[in-house]
């Protein structure tokens, strides 16, 4: 009997295929099957149970349903012995072949730590689309800021492109607004991933700008344990053994760059090397909301990117990358939005001034502390941290001396810098590498970039841990 290639099935009738079983389905006592062989895929409904990885030879009548062909098995039988290995390596060659990355196109920043990065990025594309393409579900959890948000609309855009109708099935999002992965959110995402309706391959779980600090070791250990395969896409400050337990890590910091090359920037090359899609301006708004140097924003991405951090911060309980992607294509609505971050903004920040507390340090720098409580409230725009930035930003246009703002409350510390505390040797990243060794009790968590950062304090430590941060700026 011989076999038909699954691509070549276009019409009603008699039909024999053999592939490779990819997902299942059960629905009262009848499977339904997706198979692949080396031309393409299809899905067979039978009533007999077969195992995802199982190789399988089909007889039975091709139908149309809607717009595409299913086939409806008189007999599904298991292969074995040589007619599976050749099968097997078929499907193996035919796949490996599929998910290769798309050649490069012309990055956005094109330099020298770019260039470095772009064997990461080429792994990364082809593990996405090796999941794409072996119908494996894709859980996206992203940061929720502009830079998270627009890396995570990168990589759906380009894998959307080739999902199609399953997307809906397989692809899913999630939003993590702290810089950490949290055990509870990690063990949301690992029974979330194993309670789909559908059997389907190993997950591939994607982590953008967020999950590489020592503090989300523990739930990346859950997904190890729950065998996840993990992608890792960051521009802050990692631990040394991110890279050993993600399948995959991108960092600018693995190839001497800085946080500048913020996640969106990396993202959309990975996102490109996926599918040809359009996603250069997500890059740039995801940069502007950054702050990068590595490219001038112009006043609609910085507008953008200001009103996607307002709508993160109120749509934390439900948003999804849909909601952003559509609300993007919305200009009025964006624009109401944006209006709304700026009152919200300008009267945040003049009420902080009034709780602004400047002195010059014996070493020349300027210490601003700001008790952040009145100024910021939990849940709602601005966060204290952008609110410390908006007052640090006022202060650091009138010196050009070395100025550090600290913005406070009962258990959490923002930090902002200038250049010129940067030149003079200040580091955010390094004092609060020092703080974790000095006070591990204190604090529960903390990190961010050089000259950007915030630190988490245990309930008790808040003035404790205050006063030796700033001992530290003095000792500079």
């Amino acid at each position: 009997m011989s076999l038909t290639k699954i691509d070549a099935i276009s019409e009603e009738g008699d039909v024999t295929l053999a592939g490779r079983v990819m997902r299942s389905h059960e629905s009262q006592s009848l499977y339904l099957y997706t198979i692949l062989d080396e031309s393409g895929s299809i899905d067979v409904a039978s009533y007999s149970p077969f195992p995802l990885g199982d190789y399988v030879q089909v007889h039975g009548t091709a139908k149309k349903h809607g717009s595409y062909m299913e086939v409806y098995a008189i007999d599904m039988n298991r292969l074995i012995g040589e007619a599976r290995d050749i099968v097997s390596r078929d499907v193996e060659k035919a796949l490996a072949k599929e998910c290769e990355p798309l050649k490069a196109q012309k990055m956005l920043v094109d330099d020298e730590v770019m260039n470095a990065l772009s064997p990461s990025f080429d792994d990364a594309a082809r593990r996405i689309r090796r999941a794409i393409f072996s119908f494996r579900p894709i859980l996206l959890r992203y940061n929720g800021d502009a830079d998270g948000i627009c890396a995570g609309l990168c990589l759906k855009r380009a894998i959307e492109h080739h999902l199609g109708r399953d997307a809906k099935r397989r692809l899913l999002f999630a939003q993590n607004n702290p810089a950490v992965y949290s055990e509870g959110d990690a063990l949301r995402d690992v029974s979330v991933l194993r309670m789909l309706p559908d059997q389907m391959g190993t997950p591939l779980v994607i982590l953008v700008d967020f999950a590489a600090n020592s503090e989300s070791l523990e739930a990346i250990e859950l997904h190890k344990g729950a065998a996840n395969e993990l992608l890792i896409v960051d521009h802050h400050p990692f631990d040394p053994k991110m890279p050993v337990l993600a399948e995959c890590f991108v960092s600018p910091m693995t190839c001497n760059g800085t946080s500048h090359y913020c996640t969106g920037l990396l993202a959309g090359e990975i996102g490109k090397r996926v599918a040809e899609v359009d996603i250069e301006e997500f890059q740039r708004i995801a940069m502007a909301g950054d702050r990068s140097k590595l490219l001038e924003p112009n006043a609609e991405n910085l507008r953008i990117a200001q009103a996607l951090d307002f709508l993160a911060i109120y749509e934390k309980a439900v948003s999804t990358l849909d909601f952003y992607d559509t609300s993007l294509q919305d200009k009025k609505f964006m624009d109401s939005v944006y209006e709304q971050s700026v009152a919200k903004m300008k009267h945040s920040a003049e009420v902080a001034k009034e709780f602004a507390k400047m002195r010059e340090l014996p070493n020349g720098f300027l210490l601003c502390r700001i008790r952040m409580d009145a100024a910021a409230k939990k849940g709602e725009f601005p966060t204290k941290g952008k609110a410390t930035g908006a007052v640090h930003d006022e202060l650091a246009a009138k010196t050009n001396k070395p100025l550090v703002t600290l913005g406070y409350g009962e258990r959490m510390i923002s930090i902002r810098a200038n250049p010129q505390a940067l030149e003079r040797g200040f580091n955010a990243s390094k004092m609060i590498d020092e703080l974790k060794v000095e006070m591990s009790n204190s604090i529960e968590s903390g990190g961010g970039h050089a000259v950007a950062a915030s630190i988490k304090v245990n309930k008790g430590f808040g003035k404790i841990v205050l006063d030796w941060v700033c001992s530290w700026i003095e000792k500079l």
